[in-house]
């Protein structure tokens, strides 16, 4: 067994995130079998790798890597399952290798049986090519994963509502029984706001979630986020979910809106009326976006910590 530590990096707009990673491989030469942990506690990525050696240099790898394992955030937002051919070359002490494959790239707002799905019919859910590179020297190995177009599907899928024409809420006040409404914007924290409706249905409106006590997936919390690094002030963005009251992750409509929360607390108060709809100016800055490739790059450092010898 190969036991491999090694730290993962994912550039972003204004910070650079990382991640501890712990690698335990076992195999022969010709079929391995991996499992990595992510922030060290977290098992996240299970893989296997078939080798086909060419001759003495090159030889070709089949691979299959099958992540988010844990419903934890971390490693949130990279596909669920991927696919890879490999062709590798060894060069004396060096070793390198160019791989191209498809990653499923699942729907965050689902449950989180639904992310191994690759038949999901669900507009969010998507297929992402893979291009990646590794350098090996002896112990150390540097790689980068390239899936084009994963941050802007993120933004792009999120921000919409399943059905284009729908641009909002309408609620009449003898709707609602109201209990507790969000403060203004500028308070810096904003309380989710929850409605009982008629048919037991809830609508929540969130920026942020301490706990995963109430079927709130927090990758979509943390999508928020990732949107708000692309986009300049004054805009906020908000959660805007309907579901089936307490069945965890049962979303029955759930995106990001970007909504001007004092204008949208006094028309309630003078009028009766909940009225929760887009801000025209904000969806046109997120038209705009335009994410660079390296922000669709995720970079790998490792070294083989400590390796079980042979038996003769």
């Amino acid at each position: 067994m190969t036991v491999v530590c090694g730290i993962s990096i994912t550039p972003r707009p204004n910070k650079i995130p990382f991640a501890p990673q712990l690698g335990f491989w076992s195999g022969n030469n010709e079929n391995v079998f991996g499992l990595t942990t992510n922030a060290i506690l977290f098992p996240s990525t299970l893989s296997y790798v078939h080798y086909n050696y060419l001759d003495e240099t090159y030889y070709l790898s089949y691979q299959l890597h099958i992540a988010q394992l844990l419903p934890t955030p971390e490693g949130g937002f990279t596909p669920s399952i991927e696919g890879d051919l490999g062709l590798h070359g060894t060069h004396g002490f060096y070793r390198h290798g160019l791989k191209v494959g498809i990653a499923f790239m699942p729907d965050l707002s689902g449950s989180w049986l639904s992310r191994w799905n690759i038949f999901s019919s669900s507009p969010r859910a998507a297929f992402l090519p893979v291009v990646g590179y590794d350098a090996f020297a002896g112990p150390v190995t540097l790689s980068a994963l390239w899936y084009p177009g994963m941050t802007a599907h993120l933004i792009e899928k999120y921000r919409k509502p399943k059905n284009e024409s729908d641009t909002g809420f309408y609620f009449e006040a003898s709707q609602l029984q109201l209990e507790h409404f969000f403060p203004p914007a500028d308070s810096g924290y904003l309380t989710p706001l929850q409605t009982r409706l008629p048919d037991s249905t809830r609508l929540r409106i969130s920026k942020f979630r301490a706990y995963y006590d109430d079927g709130t997936p927090l990758q979509l919390l943390t999508t928020r986020k990732l949107v708000e690094t692309y986009v300049s002030p004054p805009y906020d963005y908000y959660w805007v979910m309907v579901d089936e009251g307490s069945i965890p992750d049962a979303a029955l409509y759930s995106r990001l809106m970007a909504l001007d929360t004092a204008t949208i607390a006094q028309y309630y108060h003078h009028t009766g009326r909940l009225v929760i709809k887009d801000n025209p100016q904000a969806l046109k800055r997120l038209d705009s976006i335009r994410v660079p490739i390296l922000h669709d790059i995720i970079f790998n450092g490792s070294f083989w910590g400590w390796r079980e010898k042979e038996k003769n």
